[in-house]
């Protein structure tokens, strides 16, 4: 489309200014809900990644939005996945899924609930994940981890919900939250062995962070009582360089230090309230993470401002 034409450009520009060899560059949206402009998204992904060569590109869930029956829905995620995978020439898609990433049914107790997914029906629809170098994954899972060897990095993809599910009840039921078995994992296996390397996390929404509560973690002369901050820290204290968590889910663009973790959240892709027909119709983020300095560059693809994040 023109209109895009300048931004692609610039924004090309200004990272070709920046980018030295070794850097970890990825495109990161969210929130694309399947709609209509989103083959204008993946489409200037694209040209952007015919110039620059992402490593992968980082969805952080909503392809959909969960109020379809089960079989057209997973039609819709298999093809949105696919679009999304071919963005880039890597063909690498990296996901975490979000609160409607899911089709609906209205046998449950009375009730017509949206959102429904099960971890092993996520978990086969992304098995392409699995097919990826570096990748290490329970069993029929949501959450994994990816080793980058060549960028000394490794990057934690989280699962920000959990469910309940009984088709004899016909009961549903989704948190927000991480399980303990995540939790654990994420302790004893994604943390594992990360002594002088560079972490970096995933997942749609933070559980108990400012965006959830109102308020932060509680942090106690430097130690949070919050527990997946607390194993972040212990992590940090043992020699990990934990760069960022990136979430989305909010709507908006933030960035911010909590106990001594950087974290950063982005807007949805999905324009609502934002002009089409104009570059602001858009909104994603490359992402460039320096090799040689403790800082990530945020561009910004459309609607919103470049960011950095120092770490």
């Amino acid at each position: 489309m023109d209109f895009f034409t300048t931004e692609i450009n610039k924004t090309i520009s200004d990272i070709a200014s920046v980018r030295e060899d070794g850097d970890l560059l990825f495109a990161m949206l969210s929130d694309t809900f399947a709609s209509d402009e989103s083959e204008a998204t993946y489409a200037n992904i694209r040209a952007l990644d015919d110039k620059l060569n992402f490593d992968f590109v980082c969805h952080l869930g909503n392809f959909v939005g969960g109020n379809n029956p089960k079989r057209p829905t997973m039609d819709v995620l298999e093809s949105e996945f696919t679009s999304c995978r071919n963005s880039v020439k890597s063909k690498k898609l990296f996901v975490t899924p979000g609160n409607c990433d899911g089709w609906r049914d209205e046998r449950y107790l009375g009730q017509m609930i949206h959102g429904i997914i099960t971890d092993e029906v996520w978990c086969s629809a992304t098995s392409f994940i699995d097919e990826y170098s570096g990748v290490h994954r329970p069993c029929s899972k949501p959450y994994y981890y990816v080793e980058l060897g060549e960028y000394n990095t490794r990057l934690i993809f989280l699962n920000s919900y959990f469910s309940q599910h009984d088709e004899e009840l016909e009961f549903y039921q989704k948190y927000t939250g991480f399980s303990a078995d995540e939790v654990k994992w994420l302790k004893n296996t994604a943390l594992k062995d990360t002594e002088g390397k560079r972490v970096v996390l995933f997942s749609h929404r933070i559980p108990l962070s400012r965006f959830e509560t109102g308020k932060d973690p509680y942090v106690y002369e430097g130690n949070s009582t919050e527990p997946v901050l607390a194993i972040l820290q212990q992590a940090v204290k043992g020699g990990t360089d934990i760069l960022c968590y990136f979430g989305g889910a909010y709507g908006i663009d933030e960035s911010f230090s909590l106990g001594g973790i950087s974290h950063s959240v982005i807007a949805s892709a999905l324009p609502r309230g934002r002009e089409l027909g104009t570059p602001e119709q858009d909104l994603w983020d490359a992402v460039l993470i320096k090799k040689n300095e403790r800082k990530i560059y945020l561009f910004r693809f459309g609607a919103g401002e470049d960011r950095e994040i120092n770490y």
